[in-house]
């Protein structure tokens, strides 16, 4: 009799442990299926996050880079706004300017403007200090070279016919002449203005 108790409760306890495995294997199952899902879930975030990263590159790729703006370029003022601009720089220091003219191609004494290698622009104007009209020339070129052979022209000429002999400056794409009356002081008056002009 003993023995078949003690059977008894071997076999109990045999299916006591059994059934108890049963639950943790399944719990275990449990979880399992419950972290697949989440992998499933992060996977799937991953996948919409790619796709979202992917649709930005192709915007950011397909939007143009603005173009920088370009500054404005300053307008240049004409030959004949330089000579106004420089004949105002004489009257707004008290210079003894009177009788301005203006030339054009078709009133140029040398007939000369506009030609080839000549200046594109000529004024002058008289100055009581001197006898002689005009007093201040002032011609605009092209370019230097046409200046600088304006330059050596006139000095050729001064040099055949010293009673013509003026001062003579040149600086950015002008010549100013000056007459010898004048005296060398009172032609550096004229000069430093027409210096700062092109200084600035």
């Amino acid at each position: 009799m003993k023995k078949i108790v003690i059977v008894i409760i071997i076999l109990m306890l045999i299916v006591s442990t059994t059934a108890c495995s049963a639950k943790q294997i399944k719990a275990v199952d449990v979880k399992v299926e419950e972290l697949n899902s989440q992998i499933e879930d992060l996977n799937d975030e991953i996948e919409n996050l790619a796709d979202a990263i992917d649709e930005m590159k192709i915007e950011i790729m397909a939007t143009p880079t603005p173009e920088p703006t370009p500054e404005p370029t300053p307008l240049l003022p004409s030959p004949n706004e330089i000579i106004e601009i420089i004949f105002g720089m004489f009257k707004s220091e008290s210079l003894p300017i009177e009788t301005i003219e203006y030339f054009d191609e078709t009133t140029d004494p040398n007939e000369i403007m506009g030609r080839p290698e000549r200046y594109v622009a000529k004024a002058q104007f008289d100055d009581p200090r001197s006898d002689d009209e005009p007093a201040v020339t002032i011609e605009i070129f092209k370019n230097k070279e046409d200046m600088v052979n304006r330059e050596i022209y006139l000095s050729e000429v001064y040099d055949s016919y010293p009673s013509y002999q003026m001062y003579m400056y040149t600086r950015g794409l002008s010549l100013l002449r000056i007459s010898f009356d004048l005296t060398p002081q009172e032609a550096l008056e004229y000069e430093t203005l027409f210096n700062e002009y092109w200084d600035n």
